[in-house]
């Protein structure tokens, strides 16, 4: 019996300050936000996560923001490794209240199960 493909669903919550401003040239505690999410093997394929779906630590991922308008990259961070429990946090200092953001698997640990959705 052939072993069905695995999907990565990369779950993303995004915590955004109200008030975007400037203070003194440098970016306030209200141009700051924090992305946290978590990767898992949907094993069952359901899209979204259940009692059998498996967490994958290990897993890199990278969050993107791009200009509703022109399409530009306006925000892009490094890699993040996922922790134990599969985990991430990503830290942002900006203001891309005019920007689309996406956080998208890079690589999965786990080679039967990195077909991202």
């Amino acid at each position: 019996m052939a072993k069905a493909s695995l999907i990565i669903l990369v779950s993303l919550a995004i915590c955004m300050s109200s008030s975007l401003s400037l203070v003194n040239g440098a970016a306030s505690d209200a141009n700051k936000f924090t992305v946290l999410g978590h990767v898992y093997c949907d094993t069952c394929r359901v899209e979204f996560e259940t009692s059998l779906s498996e967490p994958l630590p290990g897993a890199a991922v990278k969050l993107e923001c791009k200009n509703r308008t022109d399409e530009k990259i306006t925000f892009q961070s490094p890699e993040i490794t996922t922790d134990n429990l599969g985990d991430y946090k990503i830290e942002v200092t900006g203001d891309y209240e005019d920007s689309d953001c996406d956080v998208t698997l890079v690589k999965s640990p786990r080679a039967d199960c990195n077909d991202p959705t």
